[in-house]
């Protein structure tokens, strides 16, 4: 997962990923939003800077996925596991979120 980047998802806005289910079904969930924050956070030797993003994922109505961790493939990204948390029920279906807190690589 660390080799996937704020850009990397940048560039799959309005995309789709395929999401494993534990019946070995699929659902998919359309990626709508890609938020950025940089953090500073200040340690006795110095402050270290933080990659902090968050995702927007848009599903159906069917199945509702609970908070948890999902195997998820993209025909660009290829499979990563992320940990997805229901946020609304918006636009006929529900969001999840994802959320990335990590130092920055310089």
């Amino acid at each position: 997962m660390n080799e996937l980047s704020l850009t990397h998802f940048q560039d799959s806005l309005n995309t789709k990923f395929r999401l494993h289910l534990e019946d070995s079904s699929f659902c998919e969930l359309d990626l709508v939003e890609v938020k950025e924050q940089e953090v500073k956070c200040g340690f006795s030797q110095g402050s270290e800077v933080y990659e902090c993003f968050s995702l927007l994922f848009q599903g159906s109505n069917e199945p509702v996925l609970e908070q948890n961790t999902y195997t998820i493939d993209h025909a660009d990204l290829g499979t990563f596991i992320l940990f997805l948390v229901p946020v609304i029920s918006i636009n006929g279906g529900v969001q999840y979120e994802a959320v990335f807190t990590r130092p920055c690589i310089h």
